[in-house]
């Protein structure tokens, strides 16, 4: 199973054994299911962490997010909230910033590659966030999307897009994915 931890710099010295008897405030832990693949975004001056949630009762994957709490360099995880969920499995939430806006691309089996909006909600002074979708990216299976932003270029690297297993990299691009099209790179397979 897979599990996530968060620790300050104090720990990174730790061995394996010290990592797994933390405190459980700061590991993620569960009995029946398991999370992966943490991605961090700030939103004013908190950070959260956004991860893949797979839950062995429905047999598939769904990306939650929790708050980072920072007492006086101890940190611990708030509150977990779902995202988003569908029909499919949802893992790898790649996350990154954009004109002050939080967004991610999640692996989404064979639903493609979709881009979505984290979105702000707070109820009785507690933040939750949403997932808002902005659009289909391309079709086909998307393993891991990863976005690379270079000399005002958008790169979108993607794994498994006609065979879900496939080991072959492909690469998209875009002036702005946000907004503009995407089409695959001239050089991708």
């Amino acid at each position: 199973r897979w599990n996530i931890c968060i620790a300050n710099r104090n720990f990174k010295n730790r061995s394996l054994e010290e990592w797994l008897h933390s405190s459980t405030k700061n590991n993620l832990f569960f009995k029946n299911n398991w999370v992966a693949d943490p991605f961090i975004f700030e939103d004013e001056n908190d950070k959260y962490i956004i991860y893949e949630k797979y839950v062995y009762s429905e047999s598939k994957g769904s990306i939650f997010s929790r708050k980072i709490i920072d007492e006086e360099g101890k940190l611990e995880f708030g509150k977990e909230f779902k995202i988003l969920s569908n029909q499919n499995h949802l893992s790898y939430p790649y996350t990154f910033k954009r004109n002050n806006l939080n967004f991610f691309i999640p692996e989404n089996s064979k639903n493609g590659g979709n881009l979505y909006l984290i979105n702000k909600k707070v109820i009785n002074g507690i933040a939750t966030f949403s997932a808002e979708k902005i659009r289909k990216l391309f079709d086909g299976y998307a393993i891991d999307p990863s976005l690379v932003r270079q000399d005002d270029l958008d790169y979108l690297f993607v794994s498994g897009l006609n065979n879900k297993f496939s080991d072959v990299l492909y690469v998209f691009i875009s002036s702005d994915i946000i907004s503009q099209p995407i089409k695959m790179h001239c050089c991708s397979p």
